[in-house]
């Protein structure tokens, strides 16, 4: 993609010595989601815990590097470009992954909660639990 003279500066125009310091914290971060999600996967949720402590020093130290200003992969040269856009895509399936897993441990709350509302130590059904009304179980 060129850039017309009307176009934004680049990171690169307004301040060089700033690009190696972002290529190094976008490769940080890219390899933090790949180790997060697997981490989500595996359901290690204390390592996942960390991993995400760590991303949000990584937030703070890109907040910093591009003047408290949102990534955008348009102002950045052609190879971070890619790889800003690649840790944007991993970010939202991390937050993807991370939906999925709060609706299935909702699920899993709900119904451990309604066999011990349900049912007496005997073995008989006790009171009716009322009906969720989000639809979900």
């Amino acid at each position: 993609m060129t850039r017309d003279s009307n176009s934004s500066p680049t990171i690169a125009d307004e301040n060089p010595g700033k690009v190696p310091a972002l290529a190094g914290l976008l490769a940080h971060l890219k390899a933090n989601f790949h180790a997060s999600q697997h981490a989500l996967l595996a359901r290690d949720l204390g390592r996942l815990e960390s991993l995400a402590a760590e991303q949000a020093g990584l937030r703070l130290a890109m907040a910093h590097v591009l003047n408290q200003r949102w990534l955008q992969p348009d102002l950045l040269p052609a190879d971070l470009s890619r790889e800003a856009r690649d840790v944007l895509q991993l970010g939202r399936v991390q937050s993807a992954l991370l939906d999925r897993a709060q609706q299935s441990l909702r699920t899993i709350a709900n119904l451990l909660a309604g066999t011990q509302a349900a049912y007496t130590s005997g073995g008989r059904v006790g009171r009716d639990l009322p009906a969720d009304k989000s639809g979900a179980l």
